[in-house]
Order: structure tokens, then sequence, then C-alpha cells
């Protein structure tokens, strides 16, 4: 039995991200955050890999037969800088990136972006965060393996300011969250190596249309990608050299599919 078959054009109006319909991502916690605009290709990274994860969600696997659980996704995004996405280099690297986490095939046609989508990536920045250095960048998921990490690292590294990176997909996971970074500040500030104002939250909401979706693919292992390109934009726009994943065993190695 073959993969199973689905096909994707997030050009299409009713699929583009700003459309708020099939996927949607906040960027402007990562475009504004810091005093410098997001680089096109930074936006780029975010759409493509938005556009991966929501082919993704809404890709249900079948486990019958020879390729059980294998899919084949054919999708086409709009990108700033089309020609190089379609350089042999990188869209070989992504080709194996993408069938490493998802054992799938894909299959991705990069084409320009609409100048009327262009306006999300030159917006200015809100505010200048006074950073010490250095600077820590970390996922932080709410789970307890990010904080197991980062309290790891603070005790073993004290000095400088901790930006901590999440995404978000509903209210109750914000609200997690929002709880655990201010229990942080609050034990931080009694004598821990790190003062708690130093200690900085990104979250960056996300996520994709119920509606959209009849039979939703439980896996998400793309999900992955969205969180590393988030953490990595943040630590680029922070200057920092480093970002930290702080992650459990399953999610580190990868685990086969089946």
């Amino acid at each position: 039995m073959s993969p199973a078959t689905f096909s994707y054009d997030f050009t299409e109006p009713e699929n583009v991200p700003e459309a708020g319909r099939s996927f949607w991502m906040i960027q402007n916690s990562l475009a504004c955050t810091f005093s410098r605009a997001l680089p096109r290709r930074a936006a780029d990274l975010l759409d493509v890999f938005g556009a991966v994860y929501a082919a993704d969600r809404r890709s249900k696997r079948c486990f019958r037969g020879v390729a059980t659980g294998q899919r084949r996704i054919f999708i086409r995004i709009p990108v700033r800088e089309p020609g190089l996405w379609t350089s042999p280099e990188l869209a070989t690297r992504l080709g194996e990136l993408l069938a490493w986490v998802s054992e799938d095939v894909w299959d991705i046609e990069f084409v320009r972006r609409n100048s009327v989508l262009e306006q999300d990536s030159n917006q200015g920045f809100l505010m200048d965060v006074p950073l010490e250095s250095p600077v820590m960048v970390s996922l932080f998921s709410g789970g307890l393996d990010s904080l197991a990490g980062l309290t790891h690292h603070a005790l073993n590294s004290p000095g400088g300011s901790r930006i901590l990176v999440s995404g978000r997909t509903h209210n109750r996971l914000a609200r997690q969250q929002h709880a655990q970074v201010k229990l942080i500040r609050t034990a931080w500030g009694r004598g821990f190596p790190v003062a708690s104002e130093d200690v900085w939250h990104l979250a960056v909401p996300f996520g994709i249309n119920s509606k959209e979706v009849v039979q939703e693919e439980k896996s998400q292992r793309t999900r992955a990608l969205l969180f590393l390109a988030f953490g990595s934009i943040t630590a680029l726009q922070a200057q920092a050299e480093t970002l930290y994943v702080f992650e459990n065993g399953v999610g580190a190695l990868n685990l086969p599919l089946n």
C-alpha cells in the first residue's frame, strides 16, 4: 500500500496564515520585542515551518499496509526570497530534515510572496529590551524538563539575562507558562544567582483553525521545528550565540514513528 497523498496550496486566500483560517501565528511577538525589525529570511522561516506544521496537522496518517503511517505531502508556500529556498543545497537539506522529523515524503514548491502580505515583517519595534550580557536563550514549554534544565544552567552559569521562549496554542497553556515564569522570578529574587529582573518571557501564539480539520493528525511531529524556529530567531534578535533546548529523551531523540 502506497503512502497516503495530501496536497495544500498556501498561496490561496483561505490557506495563508494572515487570513487566520487554516494556520495563524502572531509574529509580532518576535518582530516587535527587540530593537530591530524581523529579517525577511527569519519571517520566511516562520512561514515555511508554519505551513509545514499546518499540513502535518491536516494530514491524517493511515496505519495499514507496507508504508504504514507514512504520507506524501505536496505544498506550495509563498516566501519573500524564493531564490534562496529553491537553491539546490537548501532544498536538499530541508527535504532531509522534514523526512527525518516526520518520516514522510515532502514535495514543496516555493513561489514569490504577494507584496500585500509583506507588511508584517516591516514593522518596527515596540520597546528596547535592556539585556545584560551574556544573553542566554532557551525554549520554555512549561514542563519539568525545561524548568529543570533552566535551573541547572542558572546554578552553573550565573549572571546575564535569560530569555525564555514559548509557543502557545491555547489560553490554558498560556496561563500555566505565565504562572511558572512569575514563580521563577519570585524564587530567583530571593538570593538565587540570577536576578529576577533579568528573566524575560517571550511567547508566540500560534495554531490552526480546528474547523478546517475534519480528522486531525495527533502526532504533530513537525511542531518541534516551529519551536526551534521561535528560539533560533529570538537568539538572533537578542544577539545570543546559542539556543538551549532542555528536552526529555522522547523529544530529543525523535523516536521512530512506528
